[in-house]
Order: C-alpha cells, then structure tokens, then sequence
C-alpha cells in the first residue's frame, strides 16, 4: 500500500470515530492575508508551506497540474470564461 493511501486510511478511521483529522496549508501569497477568518470559517488548522516546499502544498500543485492542462502558464485568467468555444 502507498504511503498516500495509508494517510487516507488514517483519516477515514479517525473520521467513523468522531476525529476532527483536518487541516489547510497554503502558499505564503497575499491571497492568504486573511488565513485565521479562513480558519474559523472552516473549522480546521492553517499552516503555510516552507518557500518552494511544493511537495507540503500537495493538493494545491495537483491543482495547478489540472488547470495547466487547459490553460498555459501566464493566462490572464481575466479573459477566460465560463464557456466552451
């Protein structure tokens, strides 16, 4: 078994128990000035990645990888659009 798959396991297991296993860590970028109202509306811990850590920000480099699929680096996602061409 992988090593991200027993992690999930852990925090299945300890969700059926009534845990609280959950936490966010983000990129240290201005959009996350505001991370303890991000905090308290989630309910959950924030943590901020050591710089160029990518593999402590794993769900956001996944992200990142999905949108790079469609959409190149340096888009100015100020014109793209909800709407298939």
């Amino acid at each position: 078994m992988a090593g991200h798959e027993r992690i999930y396991l852990h925090i299945a297991a300890d969700h059926r128990r009534g845990g609280s296993l959950h936490t966010l860590t983000a990129d240290n970028g201005k959009e996350f000035a505001e991370h303890e109202l991000i905090a308290i509306a989630c309910k959950t811990d924030f943590y901020f990645a050591k710089p160029y850590a990518s593999s402590q920000r794993g769900t956001n480099e996944n992200g990142n990888g999905l949108v790079r699929a469609y959409l190149p680096k340096g888009t100015d996602f100020a014109t793209v659009s909800d709407e298939s061409d």
